[in-house]
């Protein structure tokens, strides 16, 4: 069967590139609610 590019389940790669997503939105909300409150912690 010949499907078309991304009619596919998401490879190995592009479940990787999801997770990177995934934490640099999470570390984007830590840090704005760190802001937000006056704390700069790492």
């Amino acid at each position: 069967m010949i499907r078309p590019h991304g009619a596919v389940l998401p490879t190995r790669m592009g479940i990787v590139e999801i997770l990177m997503e995934l934490s640099k939105a999470v570390c984007l909300l830590v840090k704005k609610q760190h802001t937000v409150k006056g704390v700069h912690r790492l």
